[in-house]
This record gives structure tokens, sequence and C-alpha cells, in this order.
């Protein structure tokens, strides 16, 4: 009876824990971080873009890469079709990134994915940057995970976060000027302020010593029970669902000979053969879109405006069969 009584007391009070636990982060849902406040514009402000993009549209899907790699003001200008950049921000979950397109594309658009690197070995857990954002944004977003991501996420929910999430219920955190997006973007959410003519004297000094992606001399052949992966598929899914067509591609990324070594080409033969089982085309060669570290910006996923140009140039041409064999090529004529 003795240790009965003492194991109900042990229950009762991780039960009252639990309650108290969620009481606190409900209470706290949708009150927006200072750390959250310029992802949630950016967020807002390629939404806005993407629907007054005329549809069928050609839409760039990936993190920042395609945000300062691309111009969707030369695809359109070049082949006359429609171009949205939906180039956001690397830091988020694959699963996050893929989420957000699908309050953007319309049957008939098709979707260019140029992902970097990184999401394609990695488990794809609810990480800091997802946890912040979606708890104080994006409730739809949680609510559509399934229970395993649930509770994975409401654990990883740190006592810090909590706190600062209390605080801001009281006290909101001040807008960033909104203005200053339009002043960074243009209409088509291609990036417009990294000129090479700006660049400082440090920020040159810092583009020579751009190193290899982080982790390269751990890549390997990508595991198809990666959950990164899995979520790449269901993307892709959706997309087939609703009748949007997908192509595959690859990052601009400084060249290093390190990417020529068999581990490293095994792995981005791995990327091209997951996409070609599930029937996506796969536009150009990782090698195609590697450049001189004279052509980036501030990372090596970030090209400046000559870079931009000449990356674009180059995917053009490789689109074009596409675009030609595709009811885009009539939209845009």
């Amino acid at each position: 009876m003795k240790y009965r009584n003492f194991l109900r007391g042990i229950l009762l009070g991780f039960l009252i824990g639990l309650f108290s636990f969620s009481l606190v982060i409900i209470f706290q849902l949708g009150a927006p971080t200072q750390s959250t406040i310029e992802r949630a514009e950016l967020y807002e402000f390629k939404t806005k873009i993407a629907q007054s993009t005329n549809s069928p549209k050609l839409a760039i899907i990936a993190g920042s890469s395609a945000r300062l790699g691309i111009s969707c003001e030369l695809i359109q200008e070049k082949t006359g079709v429609s171009c949205f950049n939906g180039g956001t921000v690397a830091d988020m979950s694959v699963d996050y990134v893929l989420s957000l397109p699908r309050k953007w594309l319309n049957p008939g658009d098709t979707v260019i994915l140029p992902l970097e690197y990184y999401y394609y070995n990695t488990s794809d857990r609810p990480n800091a940057t997802v946890i912040d954002y979606v708890m104080a944004h994006d409730l739809d977003y949680f609510l559509s995970l399934d229970l395993i991501t649930k509770i994975q996420f409401i654990s990883s929910i740190s006592l810090g976060r909590l706190k600062e999430g209390i605080f801001a219920k009281f006290n909101p955190p001040q807008n960033i000027n909104k203005t200053d997006l339009q002043k960074t973007h243009n209409q088509y959410g291609d990036i417009i302020d990294n000129r090479e003519a700006d660049m400082t004297q440090e920020q040159l000094k810092n583009q020579e010593s751009i190193a290899p992606l982080g982790g390269v001399e751990d890549w390997d052949s990508i595991n198809l029970n990666n959950r990164g992966i899995k979520n790449i598929l269901k993307f892709i899914d959706w997309c087939n669902q609703n009748n949007i067509k997908v192509l595959a591609s690859w990052p601009n990324t400084t060249y290093f000979e390190i990417y020529q070594q068999e581990q490293q080409q095994n792995f981005l033969n791995s990327i091209e053969k997951f996409y070609e089982s599930n029937n996506v085309p796969v536009i150009g060669t990782p090698e195609d879109f590697m450049y001189d570290k004279s052509m980036f910006y501030d990372s090596n996923y970030h090209l400046h405006d000559r870079g931009v140009k000449i990356r674009t140039l180059q995917l053009i041409e490789l689109i074009q069969p596409y675009l030609k064999s595709s009811y885009l090529q009539e939209e845009g004529k």
C-alpha cells in the first residue's frame, strides 16, 4: 500500500506538471517574439508576391540560395513566363520550407527545386528556429503535423523560449520597418541589394575565406528512410495531386575540389537518382552551378548580382526544353 501511494503521488505530480506545462504553451501561442518578426514579414511579403503573380507561373522554391542566386525578373524577361522567386531562408526544416509553397502555388504552375544540400541528409526534427517561429505565427502548421512530430515539437520547446513567449504576450515587440523588404527585393521576390559594386573591403575579405560546405567530408549516399527525404517526397506527391509540375535542380555554391571526390560524387549522384526514381526531371549537373569565390556575396550559397545574372542565364538555357514542351510557354507568348 505504501508503494502504491508513492507511485500514485509520482503519477499525480507528473500529470499536474504536464497540465501546467501545457497551459503555459497554450497561453503564449501566437505571441510574436522579436526573433520571429523579420522572418514573418519575409514570408508575408513572399506570399503577397506569389498570390499576385499570374498563373501558370514558374516558382523557384529553396532557401536563401535561391533568393540570392536566381533572378525571376531575368527569367520572365527572357522567356515570357511568369516567374516567382520563393527563396526564403534555409535554417528552417525542409518540411516547413516546403509547406510555404502550398499557399503560393496553383494548379498548372511549375516548381523548380534547387534545394540546399543540407536538406538531403537532415533528420528534419523540429529545430529551435522552427519551434520559435511556429509557436509565434503558424499554429495551423503545428496542427497539420503527425502525432509523433507534435510530441517531438512540444518536448523540444526550451524553458527560455516559453519565458520569451510569455513576456511577448504582455510586451509585444515592435515590428521592423516593412518598407525595408521593398527596398531589398523586387516585385518578383528577387534580392536586389547584393550588388558586387557595393561590396565592402570586409565582404571582399570574407569572400576569399569562403570554405567548402559544412559537413561535406561526411556526405554519403542519401538515406531514403531519412525524414528530410520523406518530406521532400511528400511535397512532390502534393504537387502531383494538385496538377503542379516539379523540376529538380542544384543550388549555386562555391567550387571546391573536394566535391569531385568519390564519396561526394556518390552523394550527388544519389540525389539525382532519388528524383529520377520519382519521375522528377533534374536540370543540369551540380557542377553547372558551382562557381569561383569571386562570384559570391556573403556566403558559399549567396551570389552577388553579376553571379546571379550568369547563373540565371545558365538556368534559362537548361530549362528551355521544359518550357517549350509545356503550357507555360503558351502563357508566355
